[in-house]
């Protein structure tokens, strides 16, 4: 797996990537899909069936937590 950008790139990579300057907002189906795309770059797997957080915010800090446990 590829080392994830800094929480701050990464955060700031995923507006610009969805084109949205709030990280709360919940976000469509179609952008976690988008959202996913733009963290496999990075080497990132998801586990089937899982639950996917709703928020940019949320995918950092899951992105994050992800980096942690290879």
């Amino acid at each position: 797996m590829s080392a994830l950008p800094p929480t701050d790139e990464l955060l700031t990579g995923l507006q610009t990537a969805l084109q949205e300057t709030d990280p709360l907002r919940q976000l469509d189906s179609i952008e976690i899909v988008a959202v996913q795309a733009y963290l496999s770059r990075w080497g990132v797997k998801f586990p089937n069936g899982g639950a996917f957080p709703q928020t940019i915010k949320g995918w950092v800090e899951w992105a994050g937590h992800y980096s942690t446990d290879s």
